[in-house]
């Protein structure tokens, strides 16, 4: 059965002891199908593990996307696991998604692959990962990180007490920048 997003949500919305949503946004997500997530997502009290992938649509459409879906984990209080994948993530979506992430301590998975984050960005989501005690695994692969941006997570990675799995493949980094990294593992 083929539906659109907005449909998905509405449906969704009698599902109040929901938790688990792993969804392919496969058309382009426009501002009607993010208002009703905002508005449903609400009572998605229970939700543990939200996985969302953006398949398709104009950068513009992605980063105003995943912008609404990070404001929405305010609400999401039990969450643990995180996928948010084939989006877009600039700055200003970053620092939305860290206020978000500071109602989910009991997140244990992030994963941020395919979202073209760059060092700007990986230094304010590492500083947000504070807000996460509970994060054992971190996936940030297939971004733009580089290697300015493999420099800057260590000081902030070394405070994530119970992390046990980075994933920084595909992102431009040399290997002199990964050294950095030696510290932490040997602590």
């Amino acid at each position: 059965m083929k539906m659109d997003n907005g449909e998905l949500f509405c449906m969704l919305d009698a599902c109040k002891n929901l938790q688990s949503l792993d969804t392919n946004l496969l058309s382009s997500v426009n501002s009607i199908d993010t208002q009703y997530f905002s508005i449903y997502s609400k009572g998605w009290k229970n939700l543990k593990k939200l996985v969302i992938k953006q398949a398709k649509g104009l950068p513009s459409e992605k980063l105003s996307t995943t912008a609404v879906l990070c404001n929405c984990l305010q609400h999401f209080k039990f969450l643990e696991v995180l996928a948010l994948m084939f989006g877009l993530l600039n700055a200003e979506v970053a620092q939305t998604l860290v206020e978000g992430l500071k109602h989910c301590r009991d997140l244990q998975v992030l994963d941020l692959s395919f979202n073209e984050i760059g060092p700007i960005e990986v230094k304010i989501i590492a500083a947000g990962l504070t807000n996460c005690p509970s994060l054992e695994e971190l996936y940030l692969n297939d971004n733009c990180i580089g290697n300015d941006g493999a420099k800057i997570l260590p000081s902030y990675i070394q405070r994530c007490y119970n992390l046990r799995v980075l994933d920084l493949d595909n992102n431009d980094i040399e290997s002199k920048s990964l050294k950095s990294f030696t510290t932490i593992i040997s602590t």
